[in-house]
């Protein structure tokens, strides 16, 4: 599974192509795998890569490995549906991006939140284990997109959707990172990093 320590997907109630994630969002925006697959998106079943695809992607995540830098900004949907709320950060961050020996993509981060003037470490794992992940190219980068049920004591359990967008070119990587609870967009994260 993806891992990170920050994105919280727990509290946030807590596969296959799409295109590509825009940070033009908005709270409880339908997530673009829920319009294209309509009631199929709540099975967990996973389109695996094929061989050419793998290739391509360990292809460009080897071109990202380095030291990067940049500015970001997050948004998380907060309150109700009745009373819905958002609340906006602006990020500083630096990152080195890794590939390690099991072949999966590593990206630890130090980010400094400017609202809350917060400084934290971070630390995000693509590729870990493709048996619960899609993934699919997309112009100059990939998507990986995973999707599970929450654990709960409930006889409902919430699914979470997790995509990560990557594009990138020589000196530049933009990032999106996108959760949706039960199909609604909870959180969003967006990054615009150059080689530092």
């Amino acid at each position: 599974m993806i891992r990170s320590n920050h994105i919280g997907v727990a509290i946030l109630l807590g596969t296959l192509l799409v295109s590509n994630t825009s940070f033009a969002a908005s709270c409880n925006e339908r997530s673009p795998n829920l319009i294209s697959l309509g009631d199929n998106y709540y099975d967990l079943d996973v389109v695996p890569l094929t061989p050419e695809d793998r290739k391509a992607i360990i292809s460009i995540a080897k071109k990202m490995v380095g030291h990067w830098k940049g500015e970001g900004t997050r948004f998380q949907c907060t309150g109700s549906d009745e009373d819905p709320g958002v609340e906006n950060s602006t990020i500083s961050l630096t990152a080195n991006i890794a590939i390690d020996s099991s072949g999966a993509l590593q990206i630890n981060t130090e980010k400094y939140i400017k609202e809350e003037r917060v400084r934290f470490q971070d630390t995000l794992v693509l590729f870990s284990n493709l048996a619960e992940q899609s993934a699919a190219i997309i112009p100059n980068g990939f998507e990986v997109i995973e999707k599970f049920r929450s654990k709960t004591n409930e006889k409902y359990r919430p699914l979470t959707e997790i995509i990560h967008s990557v594009t990138y070119s020589r000196q530049s990587l933009i990032y999106t990172l996108s959760i949706y609870a039960n199909g609604y967009l909870a959180e969003q994260e967006h990054w615009k990093l150059i080689r530092n």
